[in-house]
């Protein structure tokens, strides 16, 4: 739902919809997008600076952002009231005036119920039920008191909640995403320690962190040496940049070595290409012009592509090259932490790039050969 309000653009035109039963961190999300848009409608009452927040905002609330309360003055009436006698002048003042009063008193009127009706559109209204008047439904309920009701009802947290939440920061991040997800999600599950007045200090925060690290086993270096670090530099910023900087190596790293398996095989596949096409290119030119091109072969196997001696080969995410075409990246049936199943060699998304060790290359036509040794040994007899 965009806008009704004439020019102007509301941070977040669309709220984002809570599905099923509120909880405190979408009911937080939830308040961020609205008091955004309260804030980008400019009005000078409370203050000046901080939009129209005081108008949707609980009083008290407010008063920790501004110390001039937001208050509208009563409605000028249907007309202007002139005082007796008045000039032209100012009766055209108190035209304006009232005009400018109308006018405010009616944007605030309309960012108001343009707001809730955002939120009643985000929010499913069983949720607000208890709020509902039987005749003028939510006409009459405030915005803020709304929010009151969705945070002391569905916000609050119990220790089970909060325990919960300190265990998540154990399993906040695998090696295949950002590391900046990590810290994203780290800081929502701090937010949600304080609003249960349970606070996550830095230092759990670190060690827990460096726990989660350690399970990925993708910075075994980097959690050693940050072991070995002055307790003076072992500060959350100093934790972030730190690991910041391992995961960019690692990430350089990985990137280098795919290269140099690629190339690798592009060479040696190249090598032996040009020597075959060089020795018979006599042949083939008279082959091609005597016969029609054939189709092209589709290859719908996942993960098969063939090696330089004409043999099938399969990749696979966790494992790496290897020669059964039943373990592939979609087929593993043992996947490591973080398998992405539609990895293939042209396009291995950061997996293994080694050639599967213990695996062995199954031996060309062994259906023949069993066939050749079977009909001599008839023979014989």
């Amino acid at each position: 739902m965009s806008s009704t309000i004439p020019t102007l653009a509301l941070p977040y035109p669309i709220l984002t919809k809570i599905i099923g039963q509120p909880t405190n961190t979408s009911i937080t999300l939830l308040t961020k997008e609205i008091y955004a848009n309260a804030l980008t409608i400019p009005s000078l009452r409370g203050g000046g600076a901080h939009g129209h927040l005081g108008f949707i905002m609980d009083a008290t609330a407010y008063q920790q952002h501004s110390t001039t309360a937001f208050a509208l003055p009563a409605h000028p009436g249907a007309t202007p009231n002139h005082p007796p006698g008045a000039t032209s002048a100012q009766i055209q003042e108190s035209i304006r005036a009232f005009n400018a009063l109308v006018a405010e008193h009616s944007l605030a009127i309309t960012v108001r119920e343009e707001l809730k009706k955002q939120l009643l559109l985000a929010v499913d209204q069983l949720y607000l039920a208890a709020l509902e008047d039987p005749i003028f439904g939510f006409a009459n309920v405030t915005l803020a008191a709304m929010l009151n009701h969705l945070t002391t009802t569905y916000g609050t947290l119990s220790c089970s909640d909060l325990e919960k939440n300190r265990a998540s920061i154990r399993t906040l991040w695998t090696p295949t995403e950002p590391i900046e997800r990590l810290w994203e999600r780290l800081r929502e599950v701090r937010r949600i320690a304080t609003a249960g007045a349970d606070p996550i200090a830095d230092s759990v925060a670190i060690n827990l962190t460096h726990l989660l690290f350690e399970a990925t086993g993708v910075f075994t270096h980097a959690c050693e040496t940050w072991l070995t670090r002055p307790a003076a530099n072992k500060t959350m910023t100093e934790f972030q940049t730190f690991f910041n900087a391992a995961n960019k190596e690692r990430l350089r790293r990985l990137t280098t070595s795919q290269a140099g398996f690629h190339s690798a095989n592009v060479t040696a596949t190249d090598t032996t290409q040009a020597g075959f096409h060089s020795a018979n290119a006599t042949a083939t030119d008279k082959t091609r012009a005597a016969t029609p091109p054939a189709p092209p072969v589709t290859v719908t196997t996942p993960g098969l592509t063939t090696s330089n001696d004409g043999s099938q080969v399969f990749y696979c995410w966790t494992h790496g090259l290897g020669f059964n075409k039943n373990h592939t990246s979609a087929t593993c049936s043992n996947p490591a932490e973080g398998h992405c199943q539609t990895a293939t060699l042209r396009n291995m998304r950061g997996g293994n790039n080694n050639i599967m060790s213990g695996r062995r290359r199954p031996k060309p036509d062994t259906t023949k050969d069993a066939a050749t040794k079977t009909d001599a040994t008839t023979k014989a007899t």
